[in-house]
């Protein structure tokens, strides 16, 4: 998996690239996150679409959320969600720091 360029998408939101390998082909899916508001009400959009690589897909995983978001009458809430630190290469992978169970 990869993170999505941030220029890529709209302000406060975020994505991520999966490829998957088949006996046939590679298969990519992208995934958007975007927080967002209605109203007083908050929530979270995810539009995921899946596409042979090497073939141009038929939906576009941004223009699905702009869709969606005029269907909702909702707006990102880009204040509500933090996209996860990307590591760079030269600064080594991310790793995740064990924590102990909490005392009863």
């Amino acid at each position: 998996m990869s993170a999505l360029e941030p220029d890529s998408l709209p302000k406060g939101a975020f994505g991520l690239r999966q490829r998957a390998t088949t006996r046939a082909s590679v298969v990519v899916v992208d995934m958007v996150y975007a927080p967002v508001r209605r109203g007083d009400q908050m929530g979270i959009l995810m539009i995921r679409t899946a596409a042979t690589e090497g073939k141009t897909s038929p939906q576009d995983a941004v223009g699905l959320l702009n869709k969606a978001l005029h269907r909702a009458d909702a707006h990102i809430a880009s204040d509500q969600l933090i996209a996860p630190a990307q590591s760079s290469p030269a600064s080594g992978s991310a790793t995740a720091t064990p924590t102990s169970p909490p005392t009863p």
